[in-house]
């Protein structure tokens, strides 16, 4: 297979066949003057793909690529994820052995050390019950679990499912909490399902009353809630609270509060008791304390991109990046110097890619260099890594 710019550029998009792939890898394989221009485009592609450039620095860019690589597949590509229309950049993943083979190092300067691996997060919880015995949650354990005096419970490939029961007079409580590294779904006696993120807290009654369902949440989920006539159902989350009727929305609580409608209809109330109802694919963002910033329209598969199997970050600190993937990973980020925390960039990649590729896709589009040590990552500018090989 004749190996042309083209296979190169759909080997950095992600779009390569395997045949592709391999025979980029062997041809990669034929000297230095490959290597050298392979790295040469990878180098283009990482200006066009990495932060957003101005005006004067994308033309002298797109001058040097634009010979083999058109904007419409970029668009197209990003489209086809998440049906995003904007033309905005892509956090490129290239084959992670490519990467070895032609840098000669080691993910990109980032390898975990073979006691501590860092693995991507998986399903997994703790329950409390009301009796306050601690149960852990897997998708593997089949059974039935006492979690009330009058509930029952199943485990399994759907998560943790309430069984419905008869109103009781006395209130139960249950806790469900995804720590770094787990997600899980729980459906609650009414049928209204939450997707927890990770380091996600849930408490919520093992049977409803008569007038409300309340539940008390913290982190990030997707609740998808049973519409329920005689019943409202509302969400405290944190300093906010959410009067939902019968509709599905995202809920971020790390950092500031943020809750966006997918469909149906949320009212929110924040610390001035206002309440602001929402239309389906509208935002509304709290500050930690509940003081209201403000309401804007916006493409909701974007902040469930997590749930769906992706990180996708627009415009996004490298702090808030790296704060999402120490929780989903389990690894804790430092920075030196600490002004490396406001970089921005945009981008998206697969939840479940080994950390490697993603840090070193990182580091190849934004000025920084990762060190690990155990499940701590320190952050370092470039030039700070005495230990980096050069480049070729």
């Amino acid at each position: 297979m004749e190996i042309t710019d083209d296979i190169i550029i759909r080997v950095f998009e992600g779009d390569a066949s395997k045949e592709e792939v391999d025979a980029l890898r062997r041809w990669l394989e034929g000297g230095e003057e490959r290597r050298r221009h392979f790295l040469s485009l990878r180098e283009k592609w990482n200006v066009i793909a990495g932060p957003v450039l101005s005006a004067e620095e994308e033309a002298v860019a797109w001058k040097h690529i634009r010979g083999f690589m058109r904007r419409g597949r970029r668009r197209r590509l990003w489209r086809a994820a998440f049906k995003y229309a904007a033309a905005v950049v892509v956090l490129v993943a290239i084959p992670f052995a490519i990467w070895q083979s032609v840098d000669g190092w080691h993910g990109g300067g980032t390898p975990v050390g073979e006691n501590m691996p860092i693995v991507p997060g998986s399903f997994r919880a703790v329950l409390t019950t009301a009796s306050g015995d601690k149960v852990e949650l897997n998708p593997e354990d089949l059974r039935r679990i006492d979690v009330g005096s009058r509930g029952k419970a199943t485990n399994g490939a759907g998560g943790l499912v309430y069984t419905r029961q008869e109103r009781v007079a006395i209130v139960e409580y249950n806790t469900v909490y995804t720590p770094f590294g787990g997600e899980y779904t729980v459906e609650l006696e009414d049928g209204t399902k939450v997707y927890m993120n990770s380091g996600s807290s849930l408490r919520y009654p093992v049977v409803f009353n008569d007038s409300v369902r309340e539940v008390y949440f913290s982190g990030e989920a997707y609740f998808e809630v049973r519409t329920d006539s005689t019943r409202r159902f509302v969400a405290h989350v944190d300093a906010v609270d959410l009067q939902v009727y019968g509709t599905s929305f995202n809920v971020n609580s790390f950092g500031g509060i943020e809750a966006v409608l997918v469909s149906g209809s949320v009212g929110v109330l924040g610390k001035d008791g206002l309440e602001h109802r929402l239309k389906p694919s509208q935002l509304i963002e709290y500050d930690s304390v509940g003081c209201f910033v403000q309401v804007e329209d916006v493409d909701p598969q974007v902040y469930l991109a997590w749930k769906n199997g992706y990180f996708f970050f627009d415009d996004k600190s490298l702090e808030e990046v790296l704060a999402t993937l120490g929780r989903w990973y389990d690894v804790e980020f430092s920075y030196a110097p600490a002004e490396l925390r406001g970089m921005h960039f945009t981008g998206h990649t697969e939840k479940y890619e080994d950390i490697n590729v993603i840090l070193n896709a990182i580091e190849k589009i934004v000025d920084v260099r990762f060190e690990i040590n155990g499940r701590t990552i320190t952050v370092k500018k470039q030039v700070e890594i005495s230990s980096r090989p050069p480049r070729m």
